[in-house]
């Protein structure tokens, strides 16, 4: 039994490592199919691009989006490279069945560094796409804490409101009990004239006979 959990573990590990390896692809951008690298994220592409982006800043990269891409003019990344290049990303959904899976192209241009034979800065770049990893599954535990923190919130304002119904149940339940004593002590008091009024018409009727 141990040793099939261990192999289905090692199985979905080496399922995850792979997928989050860089690989050598092509994209249609300005309608030209161009070299790319690309990677594999199972996370939605939202917070994908959205870590992408905050991972650019942290290294004074800004760019702008355009037409479903974000490009990077004459921008350096020393994690790639030292001199300045053009950086085209993109974000999309694997499929259109397959939402929460997110597929990341870059696109390098400045000699067309991709497509030729240029391995340092290939692999420079592959090994930058992996690393996204950290900043991605740090926006998903932000995420997932801000779901709970919701979730938490509005189980609280339940409670709240579940605590402000009990105290007008009680309220009421006490200005019942209080109706309830004083209708009881009214019903005496009822009994008490309906025996006065009984005395009364029992010696009306001694006097007529």
């Amino acid at each position: 039994m141990k040793r099939s959990l261990m192999f289905i573990f090692s199985v979905l590990l080496m399922s995850t490592l792979v997928k989050a390896q860089a690989y050598e692809s092509t994209i249609k951008y300005n309608k030209v199919d161009q070299p790319a690298l690309a990677i594999e994220y199972n996370y939605p592409p939202d917070l994908v691009e959205k870590a992408l982006v905050s991972k650019l800043e942290s290294l004074g990269v800004k760019g702008k989006s355009s037409k479903g891409f974000r490009v990077y003019s004459g921008a350096t990344i020393p994690e790639i490279n030292n001199t300045a290049m053009d950086y085209t990303f993109s974000v999309d959904k694997k499929s259109r069945k397959d939402k929460n899976t997110s597929v990341i192209h870059l696109i390098i241009s400045g000699g067309n560094v991709i497509g030729d034979n240029n391995n340092s800065i290939k692999e420079n770049a592959k090994s930058f796409l992996a690393g996204l990893r950290p900043n991605i599954e740090a926006g998903d535990l932000d995420v997932q804490i801000k779901t709970q923190t919701d979730v938490l919130s509005k189980a609280e304002k339940k409670l709240k409101s579940l605590q402000s119904d009990q105290s007008d149940l009680e309220k009421r339940i006490k200005k019942a009990q209080e109706d309830l004593s004083k209708n009881g002590n009214e019903q005496v008091q009822q009994n008490g004239e309906i025996e006065r009024q009984k005395q009364i018409l029992d010696a009306l009727k001694a006097r007529k006979n």
